[in-house]
């Protein structure tokens, strides 16, 4: 779709005119290229859109002579709206899984996480080789697990509950767990319940503890 406007916009600017060719100065229609560039850009590194090369449509345009300048907007203006759009429905999907895979990824070492549209979420080692879940440790699998669910689970909200959430992860992982669910519930529609016997997590957290006794008949 882009190279028939590119193509259009080439035309208008090889052809002969009686105004002098000039370089326009940025107006609002190459800014909101320049901007949506950008953001095309942050879809492909998921595959959720194509890259745009609005940079690219910018410069032709600065070739556009004075007298094809409304013209040639006006068969821009369709097409950069329709792209407006379609950003605009992609920004939450990718808010979303850039906050899973940047998070999850900050927990890894000599491993990546990987999201596709193609592929979907794959793990793989440093030297790009993927690996199954089994290959994972436990305390790795315990966090990718839980993570994705509080993806998913985020948008309808809720209560969300983990018994011992710190089996299987080291004291550093501990420390840094809660904070990393409260990222992730980026819609702020989650409430945590967590049961845990981590000194890790109580110390950091002292204002959200609640203590649980047993209850005896007296």
């Amino acid at each position: 779709m882009q190279s028939i406007y590119e193509d259009l916009i080439q035309r208008f600017s090889s052809r002969e005119s009686d105004a002098q060719i000039v370089n326009l100065p940025l107006d609002e229609l190459k800014e909101k290229l320049l901007s949506l560039s950008d953001a095309y850009d942050r879809f492909f590194l998921y595959g959720l859109a194509p890259k745009l090369r609005g940079k690219a449509l910018v410069t032709l345009l600065a070739r556009i002579g004075l007298s094809e300048r409304k013209m040639v907007e006006e068969i821009l203006q369709p097409y950069v709206e329709s792209l407006t759009e379609q950003a605009n429905s992609l920004e939450k999907a990718y808010y979303v899984i850039d906050i899973l895979v940047s998070t999850v990824n900050s927990f890894l070492h000599d491993k990546r996480l990987e999201f596709s549209v193609g592929e979907g979420l794959v793990v793989r080692s440093k030297l790009g080789d993927v690996l199954e879940p089994k290959d994972l440790s436990s305390g790795e699998q315990q966090l990718l697990l839980l993570f994705c669910h509080i993806t998913m689970a985020h948008d309808s909200g809720g209560i969300f509950i983990v018994d011992e959430p710190e089996i299987s992860l080291n004291i550093r992982w501990q420390r840094r767990l809660v904070d990393s669910l409260l990222k992730l519930d980026s819609a702020k529609n989650l409430q945590f319940i967590l049961a845990s016997h981590s000194m890790e997590i109580l110390t950091q957290h002292r204002d959200s503890v609640v203590t649980l006794k047993e209850l005896t008949n007296e």
